[in-house]
């Protein structure tokens, strides 16, 4: 942490005796740091956070699942992880660190400190507040308060992180958890539980009662045609965050109930629309003071509740993480050795690039 400060406040330094914004030569708002492929985006223009809204600021009142909007990129993944850790401060401090600002509480140059786990170490990530727009409009996430700017420039240090935005558009939630958390994630095929529906919804019970982070994802086949329609309010090959497990009393009995984010954010009509949805008849059969409990509401936020056989059957995988080992699959940490094997991947010879480049991969 020491040495992080010590990088952040000497650029910091720098940029006051120098004067004006940081421009970061490392990711420079260009194409570069847009696109490794050879189609280029259009009309793309690059506008400092700052320059943005005339009350800009980085973060409103701390961080919230219900800030979180995506935007053209497709890295629901890794949204989905930061709505899944979004209610544990001590984590989110760890990713982006307090006391940053846009221009409103002093001198401002234009710099923002990040931190993800990569190789079993913490890795500074510094950007500027250039931000992708077209038509004045942010191109990627962005927040659901227009002044406030945490989710933009979040997901501009991860794009650092891994060469360019494009890198980032496809992958796995267990991954972005450890990127988050520098926990150990573990994935579960729903499939495999087919005939065992009960074990595999006692063992998330048991998961947020040990305060794991739970993510969830759609298969590509959720749709005939394999693109991001929607079935029921679902999108194929999406990924989504697991925010509550619960058991749910009613006139025909007991209903297990998993409530469920979509990173999409609100005001695009994407949640389930069956049973127990947000526009299902079967609430109107329970009682205010019980829907109130389970923060039920009508509301167009990306978040829903499903009966959970429903679920079993239109989700394609569960991602359960810990903050250390889960020998046992209870969804606590448990404690456990670590023996560390570095390595490294040689151009020609073991390094074969990502699924994002299949000619290479």
């Amino acid at each position: 942490l020491k040495y992080f400060l010590k990088k952040y406040y000497k650029l910091v330094e720098e940029l006051k005796a120098a004067g004006g914004l940081w421009e970061d030569p490392e990711f420079p708002p260009s194409v570069l740091s847009l696109t490794y492929e050879e189609e280029l985006p259009q009309d793309v223009t690059w506008i400092r956070a700052s320059e943005f809204h005339e009350r800009a600021c980085f973060m409103e009142n701390g961080v919230s699942k219900s800030d979180i909007m995506q935007g053209e990129l497709g890295d629901c993944w890794f949204w989905a992880s930061v709505a899944t850790i979004a209610h544990c401060r001590q984590l989110i401090e760890r990713v982006i660190p307090p006391g940053q600002y846009i221009s409103e509480k002093g001198p401002y140059f234009g710099v923002f400190q990040f931190r993800f786990w990569q190789f079993g170490n913490w890795v500074e990530v510094l950007v500027d507040d250039y931000l992708p727009t077209r038509n004045r409009g942010l191109i990627y996430a962005r927040s659901e308060n227009t002044n406030e700017f945490w989710p933009s420039l979040l997901e501009k240090a991860f794009a650092k992180l891994h060469g360019c935005y494009k890198a980032i558009e496809g992958g796995w939630t267990v991954d972005a958890l450890t990127d988050l958390t520098g926990g150990v994630g573990e994935m579960y095929k729903c499939c495999d539980y087919k005939d065992q529906q009960e074990e595999l919804y006692n063992q998330l019970v048991t998961a947020t009662r040990k305060h794991a982070f739970i993510a969830c994802g759609t298969g590509k086949s959720q749709v005939n045609d394999g693109s991001s329609e929607k079935q029921e309010g679902l999108i194929a090959g999406h990924a989504y965050s697991i925010t509550a497990v619960k058991k749910l009393t009613t006139p025909r009995g007991r209903v297990p109930l998993v409530q469920i984010l979509n990173p999409w954010g609100s005001g695009k009509s994407i949640e389930w629309t069956g049973d127990w949805s947000d526009v299902s008849p079967l609430w109107d059969e329970i009682p205010v003071w019980t829907r109130e409990s389970f923060g039920f509401s009508r509301k167009d936020d990306g978040e829903f509740w499903m009966r959970f056989d429903d679920f079993c059957e239109r989700f394609a995988n569960v991602t359960i993480l810990t903050l250390g080992p889960d020998f046992n699959g209870d969804g606590g940490a448990d404690t456990g050795y670590l023996q560390e094997v570095k390595g490294q991947w040689v151009t020609g010879i073991n390094a074969g690039g990502c699924r994002n480049n299949m000619a290479k991969y």
